[in-house]
């Protein structure tokens, strides 16, 4: 069994991997502030002149939070994608972190579903 890579130590040769890994990390940040700008700006322009309830609030305060633990995730990943030769090992506190301000985006963007945003 020459040909099995279960033994092999060649050096890994990412082409554009790491690159396309930034550019997607990049357009998910953009995608999520955007939508944080545009609830924002529902809230602060509601129709009718109501004040806006305590879960609203708290569903846009949770999913900017998401927004910006997510994005301080993506500058550490990225950061260790170009340090190294090849791309650094993903650290596995960004691996648990990361979708965990995913989820927290989601968990706000539901309570500001419900509360009428």
């Amino acid at each position: 069994m020459s040909g099995s890579l279960a033994g092999s130590a060649a050096p890994r040769d990412p082409g554009l991997q790491i690159e396309r890994t930034i550019m997607a990390w990049w357009r998910t940040i953009v995608s999520m502030i955007v939508v944080d700008i545009f609830a924002w700006r529902f809230l602060v322009h509601e129709p009718g002149g109501q004040l806006p309830g305590i879960l609203q609030i708290s569903g846009l305060l949770l999913t900017a939070a998401g927004t910006l633990g997510f994005s301080v995730c993506f500058y550490l990943r990225q950061r260790a994608l170009r340090r190294g030769p090849g791309g650094a090992a993903p650290d596995p506190r960004i691996l648990v972190a990361a979708p965990g301000w995913l989820l927290t985006v989601f968990v706000g963007g539901a309570l500001s579903v419900l509360a009428g945003v």
